[in-house]
């Protein structure tokens, strides 16, 4: 029965440090978040050279003497 208490302890102890270290890691993001915010370091330009795999095909059948 010992080793059973031991166990959930232990358990308990693990559940607990997790949930200390998730608040911690959340806490550290939110005090970056707000000095970028601050700062107006978050403000970047969207990239706009995405492409889907079709816009790709099409450029290059136009560019292909071939086809």
């Amino acid at each position: 029965m010992d080793l059973v208490a031991y166990f959930l302890v232990f358990l308990a102890v693990c559940v607990v440090w997790f949930l200390i270290t998730r608040l911690w890691v959340a806490g550290i993001d939110a005090i970056i978040s707000l000095f970028k915010k601050m700062f107006g370091l978050n403000k970047s330009e969207p990239t706009k050279n995405w492409h889907t795999l079709e816009d790709l095909q099409k450029k290059n059948d136009k560019n292909n003497p071939l086809g």
